[in-house]
């Protein structure tokens, strides 16, 4: 069987910053959530790269993966430096 367009239309990253753990589990349902990018269009069969999307950078303990409608992302891979 071969699926065609099972891929999301777009996509958009949050970022937070919480070392609470009781705050950590709360974080579904706060608006805590700072964007890094944008909702984007994405396209099928494809490898996106984004670092001039970002906005400003800031320290982050958790990030949130939004894709609209849904579909297949293959893999997400994220790049920072740690903070103390």
């Amino acid at each position: 069987m071969h699926f065609k367009g099972n891929f999301p239309e777009s996509f958009s990253l949050e970022a937070c910053d919480v070392t609470d753990a009781q705050a950590a589990q709360e974080l579904a349902v706060s608006g805590n959530w700072k964007e890094l990018i944008s909702r984007t269009k994405l396209q099928a069969d494809a490898r996106h790269f984004f670092e001039k999307e970002l906005q400003t950078a800031r320290a982050a303990t958790h990030v949130r993966f939004n894709i609209y409608p849904d579909g297949g992302v293959s893999r997400l891979r994220l790049f920072g430096t740690i903070t103390t």
